[in-house]
């Protein structure tokens, strides 16, 4: 036996005992599914409780994609995609209990991989999958093609698992648990979503926006509405749309055009208190740009080829979270019982968070450490 076919017999060997292993456990599973039953109507009031629990885990529970979308009659619609994101999926599967998640890699070609999910109700016996293919290329501004690099390529099967893992658990989740589940993070985020907005949180997402540039105008656009008109939907509907450009499933330049800059984080309901993401698409006709014509699709392409290509090109940096910083200084305020803004104060020398820039915010992270 050559070296080639003892690795390739080693290979098939540990894929059978993964596969046995996995029969194992699937079994072990089972027969504590029949023993312990689940609850549903606890599991709903948990996952609700969990929420009000850890209220900034309800930040990143959901995300809005906005879609250009070429009518038949020549005219452009955009087509919001939204829906949990995959912590939230994660969240609900692990409540709902008797239950295992998982995502496999099919198949390996030329141009990419199909991947999986697979999602089985131990419970009921019920199974359901969801397929997801992930590219190996991407293209440039030029129109050149371009493989992505190994490890590029395995960040991007991660990616495609999160999403293939977030499919299958929310096609095999019951739709009333996903449902309450999704309103009660929309109304966390910001608030009461039929009244209007708070006049603080809708000034501290113009202000974090803003300061990226995308403008006020730009936003309303976007809403469909001035910013004097804002209910809780439209602030949770922005934090969904940070949540999808936090999670590369969108980019400012796509959404604002390419002069936008890259956005940091809209402050929270609780922030700016503190202060002063199964998918169902939403068809809206308000355009988020000049769509009016072919030209112009043909120009956000391109800017979306431009990021792709940029991201190729830019080594990675290290994430900024806002979020963790602010309850951070919350937490060191509460300690020496002072206001959130003097503690913020005396570390940066500014008593407002959307004024610190990334660097700041790194900074201010490694000294409340």
């Amino acid at each position: 036996m050559t070296e080639t076919q003892a690795q390739g017999q080693q290979a098939i060997e540990l894929v059978a005992q993964g596969a046995t292993l996995m029969r194992v456990e699937n079994e072990t599973m089972m027969s504590a599914a029949v023993q312990r039953p689940r609850d549903e109507a606890a599991i709903v009031k948990a996952s609700l409780r969990e929420l009000d629990l850890v209220p900034e885990e309800a930040h990143r529970a959901f995300y809005s994609i906005p879609y250009k979308e070429r009518q038949p009659g020549g005219a452009v619609k955009i087509v919001r995609v939204e829906g949990p994101s995959i912590k939230a999926a994660m969240a609900l599967a692990r409540r709902w209990g008797n239950c295992t998640v998982t995502c496999r890699v099919l198949s390996e070609d030329d141009g990419g991989f199909d991947l999986e999910g697979v999602f089985v109700d131990m419970e009921t016996n019920f199974r359901i999958a969801r397929p997801q293919r992930v590219a190996k290329v991407f293209k440039r501004r030029t129109g050149q093609l371009d493989t992505l690099s190994p490890e590029r390529q395995a960040m991007a099967i991660q990616a495609g698992a999160s999403k293939a893992i977030r499919g299958a658990i929310l096609a095999g989740l019951p739709a009333y648990l996903v449902g309450a589940y999704d309103r009660k993070a929309r109304q966390i985020v910001g608030g009461n979503l039929e009244q209007p907005a708070p006049a603080k949180v809708v000034q501290a997402v113009q202000a974090a926006f803003e300061a990226h540039a995308v403008t006020l105008a730009q936003l309303e656009q976007y809403a469909g509405v001035p910013s004097a008109a804002w209910t809780g939907t439209h602030v949770a509907d922005l934090r969904g749309l940070w949540n999808a450009i936090q999670d590369g499933q969108t980019t400012v330049a796509e959404v604002f055009g390419p002069e936008a800059a890259s956005i940091s984080m809209p402050q929270s309901n609780a922030e700016a208190d503190a202060s002063a993401g199964h998918t169902t698409p939403n068809h809206a006709d308000t355009p988020s740009g000049p769509v009016d014509d072919d030209a112009a699709l043909a120009a956000e392409a391109a800017a979306r080829e431009q990021a792709e290509a940029q991201a190729e090109q830019t080594p990675p940096v290290r994430r900024v979270d806002r979020g963790a910083a602010w309850n951070a200084v919350l937490r060191r305020a509460k300690a020496q019982k002072a206001s959130a803004n003097a503690v913020l104060l005396s570390l940066t020398g500014k008593p407002n968070m959307p004024d610190l820039s990334d660097a700041e915010v790194l900074a201010l992270i490694e000294k409340l450490a």
